[in-house]
Order: structure tokens, then C-alpha cells, then sequence
């Protein structure tokens, strides 16, 4: 009886034991887990495995890592915000960037042979160091007028591809780097580039003043050289019409008369003599006038 009794606690006490030593992790949805074990040499083939979804019983000298399968973000901003120098030097910008990525599952224990480390420690040290590298080495070949206008946008595409092609054999694929909020250049470059801005807009200003003065001055000497135009042909309209007037009456002399005896009352003048140079002949004026009543 006494040796059964001994038997039974020494059997609890080994499963107690072995319960201590083992523990009961879970690989949640969106996920791919990497069992590891933390003892012996890492040349074993069963050294790191990939686990699906489920409850994992981790034993003593295993861990398990969790890598994330959908988009993560990551932002450094304020103090951890990265700094940058254009083409010039001088003062340093500020800028606040995010990230967003992902783990190829089927690679995820390429990523820890290579890091030996889990996911926010991958991106809090090692993506960190390489974007905050890629900015610095990418925003050397802009100037501040590329850095304070489209520039950025370029500047985004190339830390993007520069970060990328260094992770993606390890399974991390970049999804997007972009800025939280716009670069922040330095104060004296805030006051320099306004003033730039000002300035040009100034000379906007004037060179859309002294155009606006051209077109109407164009447009008052269109308007008076239509006016001299018009005046032109109306003179050369009457000219021609007094022409042809003229014309018709040396062809047909009798036309004048006719006019005059149309005009006639009837009363032959007090006085009769010569008007202009011509001598009016009465007698053929009475003539007119008769067959003209006839």
C-alpha cells in the first residue's frame, strides 16, 4: 500500500512537472507561426517549423513566433521621427513616416533564420535602420524647391523600392511608405521659400498687368483702325457714286434739264441770265414743260 501510494506521487509530481515546462500557445487568424527550438543546434531539421492555425503546446527549449499574414502599419513620428538633408545641407528636415507590410507565409521561416528575432523587433530595429537610411540617401539628390514641392512623391517612390528590394528575399513585402504629415524643413527655409513665392507671385501680378495693358491697347487700336476702315469705304462708296453720277450726266445732258423742269412752277423768271458759267435756255425749259403735260 505504501509503495502504491509512492508510486502515485511521484507520478504526479512528473506530470506536474512536465505541465510546468510546457505551455499552450494559439496561432491566431492572419498569422503563420514558426516553432523554434532554443537548444541543442540549429543544423537540426526539426530545429524551426512552419505551424498553421490552432493551439501549439510549446515545450521546454521551444518558443513560438507569430508573423503577421495581413497589412501591419507602423508609424515614427516626433521623436522618433527620421531626419533628412537636401542637396545643399544645411539644416536638417523632419519628417514623419508610416509603413505598411506584410509576411509571405511560405517564407516566414526564411525571415527568422534571418533575423532570429520576432515581428516588432524585425521592424522596430532593422526596418527602422533601412528606411531611415533609404531617406537619408534618396533626399541627398533633391534640392529644397524638389523637396518642398513635387519631389516628395518621388522621394516616397525610391525609399519604397530601395527598402523593398532588401527585405522582399526574406519574406517582408513593402506594401507602401508614405509621410503622416509634410516634410518639415527647417525655419530659415520656411522664410526663404515664402518669400521666393511671394516674389514670384509679384512678378505674376505684373507680367498679367502688362498684358492685360497690351490686349486692350490691341483692342483700341483694332477698334480705330475699323472705324478708319469703315470711313474709308463710305468715302470711296460716295466718290463712286458721284463718279458714276457724273458719268451718266455728260452721257445724257437733257437729264439736267428734265430735273429743273420737274422742279419748274411754271413762272418764268424776273430776271434771266447766266448761272455758274452756263446760260439757262428758258425756251427749251417752256418746251420741256409742255410735252411733259402732254
Amino acid at each position: 500500500m505504501k509503495k502504491l501510494l509512492k508510486n502515485i506521487v511521484i507520478a504526479a509530481a512528473m506530470v506536474i512537472g512536465a505541465t510546468s515546462l510546457t505551455a499552450c500557445n494559439k496561432v491566431t487568424p492572419g498569422n503563420v507561426g514558426v516553432y523554434v527550438k532554443t537548444t541543442g543546434s540549429d543544423t537540426d531539421k526539426d530545429s524551426i517549423q512552419r505551424v498553421g492555425l490552432g493551439w501549439k503546446f510549446t515545450a521546454w527549449g521551444h518558443d513560438l513566433y507569430l508573423f503577421p499574414t495581413t497589412t501591419q502599419n507602423k508609424e515614427w513620428s516626433g521623436a522618433q521621427a527620421f531626419k533628412i538633408q537636401p542637396s545643399e545641407g544645411g539644416d536638417e528636415w523632419t519628417v514623419n513616416v508610416g509603413l505598411a507590410y506584410h509576411v509571405d507565409p511560405n517564407k516566414a521561416v526564411d525571415l527568422f533564420q534571418k533575423y532570429r528575432q520576432g515581428i516588432d523587433e524585425i521592424t522596430d530595429n532593422y526596418l527602422h535602420n533601412m528606411i531611415r537610411d533609404a531617406f537619408i540617401r534618396h533626399a541627398s539628390k533633391l534640392s529644397v524647391e524638389e523637396l518642398y514641392g513635387s519631389g516628395k512623391t518621388q522621394l516616397l517612390i525610391d525609399v519604397k523600392a530601395d527598402v523593398a528590394n532588401q527585405v522582399a528575399p526574406y519574406g517582408i513585402i513593402i506594401e507602401n511608405i508614405y509621410f503622416t504629415s509634410s516634410p518639415l524643413p527647417p525655419k530659415a527655409v520656411v522664410e526663404s521659400m515664402n518669400q521666393k513665392i511671394s516674389e514670384q507671385q509679384h512678378t505674376e501680378r505684373q507680367k498679367q498687368a502688362a498684358l492685360t495693358a497690351v490686349q486692350t491697347a490691341d483692342a483700341r487700336k483694332n477698334a480705330a483702325q475699323g472705324e478708319k476702315d469703315a470711313a474709308i469705304l463710305k468715302a470711296q462708296g460716295e466718290a463712286e457714286a458721284i463718279r458714276i453720277q457724273g458719268e451718266a450726266l455728260r452721257q445724257n445732258p437733257t437729264v439736267i434739264q428734265l430735273r429743273l423742269v420737274e422742279k419748274w412752277s411754271g413762272n418764268l423768271p424776273l430776271v434771266q441770265g447766266q448761272q455758274q458759267g452756263q446760260i439757262i435756255d428758258m425756251s427749251a425749259l417752256i418746251k420741256a414743260q409742255q410735252q411733259q403735260n402732254q
